[in-house]
């Protein structure tokens, strides 16, 4: 799937169309202009679950260290159990990345469709 500008503003709207303050929501969304941008107001979106507050709350941490945001985002399971190439089995640790991106682009699908 590409990552797009557009798909930002299509998953934004599908998560926060709907909601009174979308305009604010929005342009607090893009003053997030940093290291690859688009890529992680995506991962903001998919953190935000649609919650307003959360949203505010992954905008801050994307600005303090955007890394942060893209592995929540991307490697939740990899993140959670802190599996390394270094302390972990290759296996393991290749099924860990295989499901992280299995899942992570299933949200991106279901986004954008809509």
């Amino acid at each position: 799937m590409l990552i797009s500008a557009h798909l930002v503003k299509t998953i934004f709207k599908r998560l926060f169309g709907s909601d009174p303050d979308s305009d604010s929501l929005l342009e607090l969304l893009q003053s997030y202009q940093g290291e690859g941008q688009v890529r992680v107001q995506i991962a903001i979106l998919k953190l935000s679950e649609g919650d307003p507050d959360k949203l505010r709350q992954f905008i801050e941490a994307a600005k303090v260290d955007f890394r942060d945001v893209l592995a929540w985002a991307e490697y939740p399971e990899q993140t959670a159990t802190g599996a390394t190439y270094y302390n972990s089995s290759t296996d393991v640790y290749q099924d860990i990345l295989g499901r992280d991106k299995e899942q992570y682009q299933r949200w991106l699908e279901e986004q954008s469709q809509g």
